[in-house]
C-alpha cells in the first residue's frame, strides 16, 4: 500500500496543494512552519478522518477559509495503491456559520471511490503510525498508556 497522489485544499497551512508522492523512501525537509508535518498530519488524517492533535477539527482549516468563505471548510483527497488497484479516498469537513439557531456546525463527509461511506469503512484502507514529541508517555509512561497506543495502532 501506498499514497500516490495526494490533494489538500484549506487543510492547515495549505491553501491548496497537488502532490505526487514517490513510491518508496521520502525524506522531508524545509525549514520551520513550511508545512511539513502539515503535510504528515495530512495523510493521517486520510487514514481514520481524526487528527493525532486533541481539538476541533475547525483548527483544521485554513485560517483564510475561516476568515473569507461563506462556509469554509478543508478537503483531502488520496490515490492509495492497494496491489497494483487504485482507491480513491476523499475525506471533508464543511463549515455552516448560518444555521438556524445561531451554532456553528460542522459536517464530515467521507468518500471512497466516488461513494458515500462511514468513518468505519477506512479501517484498514490506510495504514499509518505517527509518532509525536507529546507520544513521549509511551516511554515514560504506565504499561496501560503503551498498551492503549498499541490498540489504537493495531
Amino acid at each position: 500500500m501506498f499514497i500516490k497522489d495526494l490533494s489538500l485544499t484549506n487543510f492547515r497551512i495549505y491553501r491548496h496543494l497537488e502532490a505526487t508522492i514517490p513510491k518508496g523512501d521520502l525524506i522531508l525537509i524545509g525549514s520551520n512552519a513550511q508545512g511539513k508535518t502539515s503535510l504528515l498530519e495530512a495523510i493521517y488524517y486520510l487514514a481514520g478522518a481524526q487528527s493525532p492533535h486533541k481539538g476541533s477539527h475547525r483548527q483544521l482549516i485554513h485560517w483564510l477559509s475561516l476568515e473569507e468563505d461563506p462556509q469554509p471548510y478543508f478537503r483531502i483527497c488520496g490515490d492509495v495503491v492497494f496491489n497494483q488497484e487504485v482507491r480513491r479516498i476523499e475525506i471533508g469537513i464543511q463549515v455552516n456559520k448560518n444555521s438556524v439557531d445561531g451554532q456553528i456546525r460542522m459536517k464530515k463527509n467521507v468518500v471512497i471511490d466516488g461513494v458515500n461511506k462511514k468513518i468505519s469503512s477506512l479501517n484498514g484502507l490506510v495504514n499509518v503510525v505517527m509518532f509525536l514529541p507529546q507520544n513521549m508517555i509511551l516511554v515514560e509512561g504506565s504499561p496501560g498508556d503503551r498498551r492503549n497506543y498499541l490498540d489504537h495502532t493495531l
